[in-house]
């Protein structure tokens, strides 16, 4: 006999995968089976596409490891092939089109965490400044504007081989990067030319979790609303 959950079943379990990888872990076929059970019945379909889009980016995110593309690239590719668009909706950010907080913490969790021996990584906290100003005197489809304009500037900037551009909540943005944290503020400093926004950067140390990583950023990113430049921690 068929169960009869809901989406709201559906929902619940889908935020525990999401749990999953935003505590930096990976879900287990184990999980997966959990998650199937419980949002079972009408919502198969549903469930299925869920797991599909999770098991699609993770194999996508071994591909970027080995150096095979750019994750957009393959994102896109995988979408045009497999008509994954969910995949889409589940790891991007809908108003700026860069990736949401939720590919991040897949991506370090997946890739930055386990090549750290091979190679150095740094991260960027980066907040836009003056946007409740912006917001406040000219509205949100401005603000809109402005986020989106700002996202495509870091994208252009970040756009190599195991670079990820995300928008990390409201005018708040997090860039990773295979290289040195004075190597990726020097590109910053670039684009300061061209935007106002504060950034603090730090390297990726082995013992890091992302919540650690972007803590010092944050602080970094603090000072440099002070000093009006990069910093670092």
């Amino acid at each position: 006999m068929m169960k009869t959950a809901t989406l709201e079943s559906v929902l619940r379990g889908f935020e525990a995968l999401l749990s999953i990888i935003e505590d930096g872990r990976s879900p287990t076929p184990e999980v997966y089976a959990e998650y199937y059970e419980k949002a079972s019945g009408r919502c198969e379909t549903v469930a299925l596409a869920v797991i599909e889009s999770f098991q699609a980016f993770g194999k996508l995110l071994e591909e970027v490891i080995e150096g095979e593309c750019r994750l957009s690239q393959k994102l896109a590719e995988l979408v045009g092939k497999r008509g994954l668009t969910f995949a889409v909706e589940l790891f991007k950010d809908c108003l700026t089109g860069v990736w949401n907080r939720r590919a991040l913490s897949y991506y370090f969790a997946k890739v930055v965490l386990p090549t750290l021996s091979e190679r150095t990584w740094s991260l960027a906290f980066i907040d836009l400044n003056n946007f409740k100003k912006i917001n406040d005197t000219y509205g949100h489809l401005e603000g809109d504007r402005v986020l989106r304009e700002f996202a495509q500037l870091l994208s252009g900037a970040f756009s190599g081989k195991g670079e990820l551009v995300c928008r990390y909540g409201g005018d708040e943005f997090v860039v990773v990067s295979p290289c040195s944290p004075k190597e990726m503020g020097r590109k910053l400093e670039e684009l300061l030319a061209f935007s106002d926004f504060a950034v603090g950067v730090t390297a990726v140390s082995p013992g890091d979790s992302l919540s650690s990583v972007i803590d010092r950023a944050d602080r970094a990113m603090y000072r440099s609303k002070k000093t009006r430049k990069v910093e670092y921690a």
